[in-house]
């Protein structure tokens, strides 16, 4: 079992070096079985292996399980009342964002700065539930695998191709060229570089 490891993926640095995440709740551990995602492996607490007996029987045969006891769980889990179970998540390469889809196949939504990890994954459901699929990411935006997020997104992340760390100042001119952007002014905070431009391709709200 690779409990050390497992718990150093609490941090942003261990998680983009081992590509990896923990996913936590029934709920996210659903939504990721259902995606494209991949699932390394399902983590059991142990006093609650029954209650998940019929679930587990339902899953891929070669997904690895992993029984936890109470004090093992404690160091990994972010609930105070756990469901006792959740997945390790590989994390998806991100798309070459100079290689997306032309307009016509679907929406991009474009995040700048969002730091507040519930924020970012209640925006990441709204975006699922609206159908978007592709979600860019600025630079120092919060990190999309942290905990908080996936939790708040409710599994979502799982259904959109999110590009992050991404200089919005190197490619908003070329997503100018074949998007209309329809922009929410922030009344705080610092905006967007080179959102502004008179060549009418931008909708203020």
């Amino acid at each position: 079992m690779q409990l050390k490891l497992w718990k150093k993926l609490e941090l942003a640095k261990y998680r983009r070096r081992e590509g990896l995440f923990l996913a936590e709740g029934f709920k996210i551990v659903q939504e990721l079985l259902k995606s494209p995602g991949e699932t390394k492996a399902l983590l059991i607490m142990e006093e609650k292996r029954e209650h998940w007996e019929a679930f587990l029987s339902t899953i891929p045969e070669n997904t690895e399980t992993y029984l936890l006891s109470a004090r093992q769980w404690s160091k990994l889990s972010q609930d105070k009342e756990p469901e006792g179970i959740m997945a390790l998540a590989a994390i998806p390469r991100p798309t070459n964002i100079f290689r997306l889809s032309p307009p016509g196949a679907g929406y991009l939504l474009l995040l700048y700065q969002i730091r507040n990890p519930n924020n970012l994954g209640a925006m990441m459901r709204t975006a699922h539930w609206f159908g978007i699929k592709t979600v860019i990411l600025s630079a120092g935006s919060v990190d999309f695998t942290n905990s908080r997020v996936v939790r708040s997104s409710m599994g979502s992340i799982f259904h959109l191709n999110i590009i992050p760390e991404v200089d919005f100042s190197e490619v908003l001119p070329r997503i100018k060229k074949h998007y209309t952007l329809i922009i929410s002014h922030v009344r705080r905070g610092i905006p967007p570089p080179s959102l502004s431009g008179g060549d009418g391709s931008s909708a203020w709200f």
